[in-house]
């Protein structure tokens, strides 16, 4: 028999309403708690007050005897939440958020806050703009929380259920994993990221590395990839952080970067095969291809650098300048701070240029 299910729109402050009052219920016996962050909620926020796109809301209608009915949240509850506390919960939206300033159209006001109007008695309008920084929603203007309020909320609703049907869907709905920080970072390199995906299915790193199929699904070859190109391009702007580090790389990197970071991978896959896996740590790849940018640049043959590797491997990993080795960086805490990435590189540069006998050897720009 073919399941009732009934869909309807309605608005936003009517659907929190109910969810505030109790009509909806957001305590289904297998539901989880609330569990976003502060940035999942700004980011439904903005979607609102932007009047984009939000998926519908699911509810199962269960059957309680005798003509009564109890509705309960199935797909949507950390939206509804999430807005509540909006609403009716004082939350401020906290920075960063990634559309921060909201365009609305208000009234032109004159004297005494008076409406203006033209000769034909026509309301005037003017085209304004709000920046949501550290404001709740008692901070919006008046046009904003109307927005807000009216937004037009979809709500798709399986009618004549058993509490154990309604609990089946909150498990179906609910299946799915949310984008990791890897992921998500890599939606803000929206100009290059054709090409960094491309790259990202290179041997090099499916062959000459440790990295896992795991790793793969995860996004980390396409980190990885952004991280090679921010060492050997834009060292002095390190990010540690994967989205501050995408968003500088999209308005300050270049196709030939990435073609760059392309031509490498496959001359380390030609040359390096599977030998130096152990040297290829998962942390230490960007550094390596910054290393492997400095090799290019010294007067030194072709195989020069796997003739370095394998002497790293065997005697120069102890082996210390200015205090550091190679082994002793490696110890050091967070591979990935601003301080050891290019700590290492310039640690390998040197040990390097001194393995080949040179004083540094590489030409600056090449």
């Amino acid at each position: 028999m073919a399941k009732k299910i009934r869909e309807q729109a309605v608005s936003l402050i009517s659907y929190l309403q109910k969810v505030k009052g109790g009509d909806i219920s957001d305590n289904q016996d297998v539901q989880r708690c609330f569990c976003w962050d502060n940035s999942a909620v700004n980011e439904l926020i903005v979607t609102v007050l932007t009047e984009d796109y939000i998926p519908p809301v699911i509810l199962g209608e269960e059957e309680m005897g005798g003509g009564l009915v109890r509705q309960c949240i199935v797909d949507g509850l950390q939206r509804s939440s999430a807005l509540l506390k909006f609403r009716y919960g004082n939350h401020a939206i906290t920075p960063p958020a990634e559309e921060r300033v909201i365009r609305y159209q208000r009234k032109r006001r004159g004297k005494n806050n008076r409406v203006c109007r033209d000769e034909n008695n026509a309301v005037l309008w003017d085209l304004a703009e709000f920046n949501l920084k550290n404001k709740t929603y008692d901070m919006l203007p008046d046009e904003l929380k109307r927005r807000f309020d009216d937004y037009q909320i979809r709500i798709v609703i399986y009618q004549d259920c058993a509490m154990e049907e309604v609990s089946k869907l909150v498990r179906r709905y609910n299946n799915h994993r949310a984008m990791n920080a890897s992921q998500k970072a890599f939606t803000y390199i929206d100009r290059y990221a054709r090409k960094i995906r491309v790259i990202s299915r290179c041997g090099f790193l499916k062959d000459c590395t440790n990295y896992s199929e795991t790793e793969r699904k995860k996004g980390t070859y396409e980190k990885v990839i952004c991280e090679a190109a921010m060492a050997v391009f834009h060292l002095e702007s390190w990010k540690k952080q994967p989205g501050q580090m995408n968003l500088f790389l999209n308005r300050n990197s270049s196709d030939r970067e990435f073609d760059r970071i392309s031509e490498y991978a496959d001359q380390l896959q030609a040359i390096c095969g599977g030998k130096f896996k152990d040297l290829f740590a998962p942390g230490d790849i960007p550094v390596w291809f910054a290393v492997y940018d400095r090799f290019l640049r010294l007067n030194v043959k072709s195989g020069g650098f796997v003739d370095f590797l394998a002497a790293l491997t065997c005697d120069l990993h102890d082996k210390e300048i200015g205090g550091m080795s190679y082994d002793s960086l490696n110890r050091a805490k967070g591979t990935k701070e601003r301080e050891i990435i290019p700590a290492k590189i310039e640690f390998l540069a040197k040990l390097m240029a001194e393995y080949f006998g040179l004083e540094k050897g590489w030409v600056e720009g090449v």
